[in-house]
């Protein structure tokens, strides 16, 4: 009765394991996707490092995996994105092919593409 007892527990927790490995992400663009990254908050950061003429890195940091996506342009257009796939706690992203002597607006997203914060950096001329 004993091994018949320990051999049922054994069965219950494999099959709970095995439930709780193959829990899938929800599917993008559905409400709970939507409401787990809104839950996604910004602790520390954006910090602007690595400046050059030509390039610039922002990072931060979210309490929970989040989007790491920023859109990046100067005078109010060439908007250009940059972004990693999947999602992080640490983000840090490398801005490419920057004008020298420009100032920019970055705007870091949701993945819903709503602005989670924004900020700006300038340049150094040639």
């Amino acid at each position: 009765m004993r091994k018949l007892f320990v051999f049922m527990l054994a069965a219950a927790l494999c099959g709970a394991v095995s439930q709780a490995q193959t829990k899938k992400a929800p599917p993008e663009g559905s409400a709970r996707e939507e409401a787990l990254e809104k839950s996604v908050h910004i602790t520390s950061g954006p910090t602007v490092s690595n400046v050059t003429a030509t390039a610039a890195t922002i990072t931060w940091t979210t309490n929970k995996n989040g989007a790491t996506d920023v859109k990046y342009g100067y005078d109010n257009g060439h908007w250009r994105t940059a972004f990693k796939r999947g999602g992080a706690k640490d983000h840090s992203v490398t801005l490419s092919a920057l004008k020298p002597g420009k100032t920019y607006t970055y705007k870091i997203m949701t993945r819903e593409q709503e602005v989670r914060t924004s900020g700006t950096f300038q340049t150094p001329k040639a």
